[in-house]
């Protein structure tokens, strides 16, 4: 058998795929795309605040309501998406790390030769 069939079977015997899935697709799903959601929704909310045309002042108190809560959604989801950055790291470390096992075990199983 050869070295890259170990290594498959080490993935398979570790059960990694399953953890790096839930490990990088929960942060992806919650922070990045709820992150551009809410980015898209201020900068809609603030445009549509700008484009208002007020006919009173009440109106016009609306307007600036409308868009300053709009800038504080756009500014949530811009740190939804700054923190997928962050967490990126972490995955990336997870990742290497179970190629490294799987690497580990491939090397630890019968049948290989030591070199």
């Amino acid at each position: 058998m050869g070295s890259s069939h170990r290594h498959e079977l080490g993935h398979i015997k570790h059960q990694d795929n399953a953890y790096l899935l839930s490990v990088s697709f929960t942060p992806y799903t919650i922070l990045h795309r709820l992150g551009l959601a809410l980015l898209a929704f201020g900068i809609d909310m603030v445009y549509a605040a700008t484009t208002m045309a007020p006919h009173s002042r009440g109106e016009e108190d609306v307007g600036m309501t409308m868009g300053l809560l709009g800038l504080r959604i756009a500014a949530l989801g811009t740190l939804a998406v700054l923190g997928m950055i962050l967490v990126y790291i972490p995955i990336r470390a997870f990742a290497r790390l179970r190629e490294h096992l799987a690497d580990m075990h491939s090397t630890n199983s019968p049948g290989t030769s030591p070199s």
